[in-house]
């Protein structure tokens, strides 16, 4: 694993060019600062890893990845009485994820002179930025699992987000919309690929008379996790940037975890060295980094909480709950069993759902709720099935119509296709379709006959001849009536 890395450092420093978060003269560069210790530790690396909300500044395009609703905070201790500070917060649904971010940099203690002879006053610069994200994962149809190397059953995922940068120096200030744009493909467990364009639709301020927009950076990122057997997994990533105006920049870091638990971080950027750890307890994680630069040594610190538990977890919390079963453990494994068959009813995965909650049911034979949920989730069952037999006789029997394989029985017991009709004959005293008379041998018999169309007849006037035979002024005619 150590070659792996070595090799990783080596490209990162072969490349030689400037970082693109380093122009500090530009507009907007506060929003090139890495917002957590987790990116700073890895050189900003995280454009195809992230997985919380602060991808609302990574790549929106990761959003769609999030697996639980989090709140993530990070606090940075620049020099010279600078602070950087960023907050977000991410929620799922089946129509993607949304997050909702705030990033602020303060600088303070500025001096200024009206005039020469003036007493110097002090001022600050703040910048800051509003954001609103959106990402989503899809599955692609025909690519998805039919290959061996996409194996994710969503491997590509969109994200957009819109901003507003504002910025004040002194009692000055102006504001400006702007917007970016994200894509990720995470083809299987082992690959990820991120590209995202920040200042897609840059930002437009006016302090004075000219407007001033921020520089559009485009970053595109590579990782590569090892499938290696143990408790350890390393990460290698690979980070590109290209900044409008000061050019093409690289960047890298390697993660190793342990245990899901700890994990251990290292970076290389040109402005300096950064390193770092996280600690992960439970929904809680704890993240810290630190970055060796020219003018000193900073200090990132993060903090995420998450909401909720994967299946995963849930099954995690089963598996751990059976090898040492005491009666508090068992009702403690009962309603785990019972939320993860909440969650299979809501997807609609009511067979699943119930034999969770006859599980939890045998471990915790005393809970009556437990035992009315199962009917509840009995009767639904039933009813789901019986509205599946139901749907399935009539869309057979709607194709069997259609071929014309459908047959029904007179009175006489003849079979008739659908596309015939029985009638009683003329001499029970009933009009045959055909128009024929029939034999009174046959009286009450049914016939069959084809299914035609109501039309209303045409009235039919007498012709000429029958018109001299019954007179000029339409006196009946001698002819005798047919009985």
């Amino acid at each position: 694993m150590f070659p792996l890395i070595n090799s990783l450092l080596s490209v990162i420093l072969i490349t030689g060019a400037r970082p693109s978060f380093a122009a500090a003269g530009q507009a907007g560069s506060f929003l090139r600062q890495e917002p957590t210790a987790r990116g700073a530790a890895l050189g900003a690396a995280l454009t195809a890893l992230v997985d919380d909300s602060s991808a609302i500044y990574w790549n929106p395009a990761l959003l769609g990845r999030m697996i639980k609703p989090d709140v993530t905070g990070t606090h940075v201790t620049l020099f010279e009485d600078t602070s950087y500070d960023f907050i977000a917060s991410g929620l799922t649904s089946r129509w993607g994820s949304f997050a909702a971010g705030y990033v602020r940099q303060t600088s303070g203690g500025f001096e200024q002179r009206a005039g020469p002879s003036d007493a110097p006053t002090t001022f600050s610069i703040t910048q800051s930025a509003l954001m609103a994200g959106w990402g989503y994962a899809f599955a692609v149809p025909g690519l998805s699992g039919a290959l061996p190397w996409f194996s994710d059953p969503k491997p590509l995922g969109l994200g957009v987000t819109i901003k507003q940068a504002r910025e004040s120096i002194g009692s000055i200030s102006a504001s400006g919309n702007g917007a970016d744009a994200g894509l990720a493909l995470h083809p299987n467990e082992q690959w990820a690929f991120g590209l995202s364009i920040q200042n897609l639709v840059a930002p437009s301020l006016t302090f004075v008379s000219a407007p001033v927009s921020y520089a559009r950076a485009v970053d595109a990122a590579a990782a590569w996790t090892p499938a290696l057997h143990g408790e350890w997994r390393p990460t290698l990533a690979l980070h590109l940037a290209n900044v409008q105006g000061d050019g093409l920049s690289a960047s890298g870091g390697v993660e190793v975890v342990y245990h899901r638990l700890l994990a251990m971080r290292v970076g290389m950027q040109d402005k300096g060295l950064s390193t770092g750890v996280g600690v992960k307890i439970g929904n809680t994680s704890f993240d810290y980094a630190a970055s060796i630069q020219d003018l000193g040594l900073s200090h990132v610190i993060t903090l995420t909480q998450r909401f909720g538990q994967t299946r995963e977890e849930l099954e995690e919390t089963i598996r751990r709950g059976i090898e040492t079963l005491s009666t508090e453990d068992a009702a403690r494994l009962a309603k785990a069993y019972q939320r993860k068959a909440e969650r299979e009813i809501d997807d609609g995965k009511i067979s699943d759902g119930l034999h969770d909650l006859e599980s939890a049911a045998l471990l915790d034979p005393t809970n009556d709720a437990i035992h009315e949920r199962i009917r509840e989730v009995s009767a639904q069952w039933e009813e789901q099935l019986k509205k599946q037999m139901l749907d399935r006789t009539a869309a057979l029997a709607q194709q069997q119509y259609e071929q014309g394989n459908l047959w029904r029985r007179g009175s006489t017991g003849r079979a008739c296709s659908s596309r015939t009709r029985a009638t009683p004959s003329r001499a029970s005293g009933w009009r045959r379709s055909t128009g024929r008379s029939r034999s009174r041998s046959a009286r009450g018999s049914t016939s069959c006959a084809p299914i035609r169309p109501r039309t209303r007849r045409r009235r039919r006037w007498p012709s000429r001849r029958a018109t001299s035979r019954a007179g000029i002024c339409g006196k009946p005619s001698s002819r005798p009536r047919r009985a």
